[in-house]
């Protein structure tokens, strides 16, 4: 359970109200390495109080190795850097023993860079009595992507939704898979209208949209300040401006359940000036900055209100949602996806260390 940073402190969910705990911090990091490589990573964490601290892994990665630094890299920078490796007959947690809480992680010898990120693993951070909740190291190809989908060998589990009974009854909500290229598309999904509802102000009140798969959802707080991006087209319908639809245009569309206390948390980038999908291919990346977010107000009469830095961290935290809207006018239309994507930013805000976790 989360809880927003009170008065300046970390806080904690405790008998239903927030109350202060470790200040002790495991930031969220991301680091990037090439297939072959090796990649040094320093995890100091964070603490107001300045005391000395010590790292431990308490969860090692999915694929790829972690080893300790050597003695002689450790004291005095001098090849090998490898020391003894991690392995799934280590002790968990261990402590890092590097000079500065540094490791070393090599990806999986002989492979390929994935769509997304190789592995991640977890730490926390200690100075011997209190211990900090913990943090996520992911740990990614050269070209920085935390999760993606180029579609090059199926739906890779994306489906649509909110687009009529018969639609629905069909796998995956009767997404479709393209297997060849047009224009900026090759492999891609696509999706067409299931059901029009026209309502008397001439709007379709049955907008469906293309749902992400499990991988893009769950904690992605490393993906604040970066961007989710991907590649947006249609091969049919009537995109006019009198025939595209002109209200609750929310382009983008991030669900959290477990947010707010578990009252549940919804924000969205809506459709402006610099983003009118007029049919045309056009390749969308989308700040993942809360000046570009609306939250749901939770009730039809409000308007969407303004997102702060720790909200959208705890959206991003706990994401359940991703939906991508395909249906934008009044008629029947054909929208194809590809190349989807969530890239890191630079860190996320220590003041917002209360909704990390």
């Amino acid at each position: 359970m989360r809880c927003l940073a009170v008065a300046g402190a970390l806080a904690a969910v405790v008998g239903g109200a927030c109350a202060a705990e470790s200040s002790l911090l495991a930031k969220h990091l991301t680091a990037t390495v090439d297939a072959g490589g090796l990649v040094e990573i320093a995890l100091p964490g964070f603490d107001k109080l300045g005391r000395k601290r010590w790292a431990r892994i308490t969860a090692l990665p999915e694929a790829g190795s972690l080893f300790q630094l050597s003695q002689v890299y450790s004291d005095y920078g001098y090849e090998p850097k490898q020391g003894p490796e991690l392995t799934s007959l280590t002790s968990l947690p261990v402590t890092v023993s590097g000079s500065g809480n540094r490791i070393l992680y090599a990806p999986p010898a002989g492979a390929n860079p994935p769509e997304g990120q190789w592995a991640r693993f977890q730490y926390v951070v200690t100075d011997g009595k209190e211990t900090s909740e913990p943090g996520i190291v992911w740990l990614l190809p050269l070209h920085g992507r935390m999760v993606g989908s180029d579609f090059s060998l199926g739906t890779d589990g994306w489906a649509i939704v909110r687009n009529g009974a018969k639609e629905a009854a069909m796998p995956s909500g009767g997404i479709r898979w393209e297997a060849y290229s047009r224009g900026d598309f090759s492999f891609f999904v696509s999706g067409s209208d299931g059901q029009i509802l026209v309502d008397g102000e001439g709007q379709d009140r049955s907008r469906w949209e293309f749902t992400a798969p499990q991988q893009f959802l769950g904690n992605q707080a490393a993906a604040y300040g970066g961007s989710l991006e991907f590649t947006i087209g249609s091969s049919a319908g009537d995109f006019s401006p009198a025939n595209r639809l002109s209200t609750d245009d929310r382009v983008v569309t991030l669900s959290c359940a477990s947010c707010d206390v578990g009252r549940g948390v919804r924000l969205a980038y809506f459709a402006d000036s610099l983003l009118p999908f007029d049919g045309i291919t056009k390749r969308v990346s989308i700040r993942l900055d809360p000046s570009q977010w609306k939250q749901d107000p939770r009730n039809t009469v409000s308007e969407w209100g303004p997102t702060s830095a720790c909200q959208l961290v705890e959206v991003l935290s706990g994401l359940t949602a991703i939906d991508v809207l395909g249906d934008h006018t009044r008629s029947f239309e054909s929208v194809a996806l590809d190349n989807v994507a969530l890239r890191p930013g630079s860190g996320v805000p220590v003041e917002c260390a209360a909704v990390y976790y």
